[in-house]
């Protein structure tokens, strides 16, 4: 199997097509890049993005938005998120989900894994639907070679560094989240009905 490859450019993420939401956020995603490289929140050490695709929320959620006073109305309410968190290690591999590691200062990125949802892999390979040749990778490596993936690197830091670098985000949750996390709405497709005179 290819090994990762590395993106050269922060601002236009070329890393697939396969999700729809994912290029609908491209420029976000773009942008939380570039200020994690403005203003890196761990120094100049490498720190990972991961980002949980899009994931639908209940109505039960919804009403909830609308309880806490964060929406008027329901209809107002995103139908789903898409999570962007910036991290230090590496987390579990899992389906919906995007890997890649960015190295503040620098103008490149490494892709680890792109995984679309488990429902759509058999969609993915050599005369299907999609032939995109990294999240193929993804996907073979997830249900061969997972640990492989998940495996600390040498760049990481010890836990003795970790709660070193996470001490100033514990003390103050409204810049951890401003700094390390960015959730981004998706919204249903409203239709516009035009009145038709009788």
């Amino acid at each position: 199997m290819t090994q990762p490859t590395v993106v050269q450019k922060l601002n236009k993420l070329e890393t697939h097509d396969r999700l729809v939401a994912f290029k609908k956020f491209q420029n976000d995603i773009g942008a939380f890049i570039q200020s994690i490289s403005d203003r890196p929140p761990f120094g100049n050490r490498p720190c990972y993005l991961f980002i949980v695709h899009k994931r639908s929320l209940g109505v039960d959620e919804r009403i909830d938005l609308v309880r806490r006073g964060e929406y008027e109305k329901i209809e107002d309410t995103p139908i789903a998120f898409m999570d962007l968190q910036c991290r230090l290690g590496k987390p579990e591999m899992q389906p919906n989900t995007t890997l890649m590691k960015l190295f503040p200062g620098q103008d490149r990125v490494k892709m680890i894994w792109s995984l679309p949802e488990e429902e759509t892999w058999s969609q993915f390979g050599e005369g299907k639907m999609f032939t995109d040749p990294f999240i193929m990778d993804s996907i073979h490596n997830y249900k061969k070679n997972k640990k492989t993936l998940e495996k600390r690197e040498p760049d990481e830091p010890t836990a003795a560094e970790y709660n070193s670098l996470m001490m100033p985000y514990a003390k103050d949750r409204k810049r951890m989240l401003e700094a390390l996390v960015r959730r981004l709405p998706v919204y249903a497709e409203r239709e516009d009905y035009v009145k038709q005179e009788s």
